[in-house]
């Protein structure tokens, strides 16, 4: 059953006509309207704030845009959107001299990095070929001797 505290929700929330309530709530508004003067008192108060709404939108819309040049606008907008949708399509003439410069640049990256790399190769493979290293102290050769461990002996 709908309270008289859920009807005044549903009236703060959905106005005072009833059409536009959820349709599983309406039967139950309308025997609500139809019992309590205070829900009809209610659903006037919100019919008043609707129609003030809707005069106030309705005002406003026509000092923003005059009546007479708002489907122009509206015309002129669709007409300038569709253009730009079909010059961006990928097939356009237009928009293939953008493709060539960016497949350069890509393959000048691909160039520089690979010619990066090598230089980074050949350098490494210089820099080891020259460097030499002295004797091996006395010490390390010990370690490296290979030697019976005593524990495995026995």
């Amino acid at each position: 059953m709908l309270t008289f505290r859920r009807f005044r929700a549903m009236a703060a929330s959905y106005g005072g006509d009833l059409r536009r309530w959820p349709e599983a709530l309406r039967p139950q508004a309308e025997a609500l309207r139809d019992a309590s003067p205070e829900a009809r008192a209610l659903l006037d108060e919100a019919l008043r704030l609707d129609d003030a709404i809707e005069k106030a939108r309705t005002r406003e819309d026509a000092a923003l845009l005059p009546t007479d040049e708002s489907g122009a606008a509206l015309a002129r907008l669709r007409s300038s959107v569709a253009a730009a949708i079909a010059s961006s399509a990928p097939g356009d003439p237009k928009n293939r001299r953008f493709a060539r410069p960016l497949a350069f640049s890509l393959s000048l990256r691909w160039v520089g990095m690979a010619s990066g790399g090598a230089f980074a190769v050949t350098a490494g493979l210089f820099l080891g070929a020259i460097y030499a290293t002295g004797p091996a102290p006395d010490a390390v050769q010990m370690l490296l001797q290979p030697a019976p461990i005593e524990f495995l002996v026995e």
